[in-house]
């Protein structure tokens, strides 16, 4: 939480000085999100400047499934924080840079999924429901089991 407040706030902000405890960081962290969020506009703007910024969108690393969809574009990135309420948005550098992949989980609850490269393999870095809820134990192991599948995937 600490890196993902940071990295919403702007470089001269000195916010985090303020911050006492981990229900100070939770709230600051929140209101940036609604800020982050709510400064997104239907217009595609900021997707465009994305595309401008970091060039084509990174094509995801592993196969989606009906339940489990890989994000493909810069405006499904800031859809989905939006859609999640959380500032999944906000990771468009570590995407661009190759060392994060996200996707959407449907079911068994809607969440959003961050993938990170380990050496030649992909693991997940974090999952994240509604308003960065935890998952449910059976979304992760659903989670779990599409990673495993996924990857054996890719070295076959």
């Amino acid at each position: 939480m600490l890196a993902d407040t940071s990295r919403m706030l702007p470089a001269t902000s000195s916010a985090l000085d303020r911050v006492r405890s981990t229900l100070d960081l939770q709230r600051l962290h929140d209101r940036l999100v609604q800020r982050f969020n709510a400064e997104l506009t239907s217009d595609n703007r900021h997707a465009l400047e994305l595309q401008r910024r970091h060039g084509d969108f990174p094509t995801p690393p592993l196969q989606g499934t009906e339940t489990i969809t890989p994000i493909t574009s810069w405006q499904g990135l800031l859809d989905e924080g939006q859609r999640m309420v959380h500032c999944v948005g906000s990771y468009d550098r570590a995407v661009a840079l190759g060392h994060l992949a996200i996707y959407h989980m449907h079911h068994p609850q809607e969440g959003t999924i961050a993938i990170a490269r380990q050496g030649n393999r992909w693991v997940l870095s974090e999952a994240r429901g509604v308003h960065n809820t935890m998952p449910l134990i059976t979304s992760l192991g659903a989670i779990q089991v599409w990673l495993e599948t996924a990857s054996s995937s890719l070295s076959s």
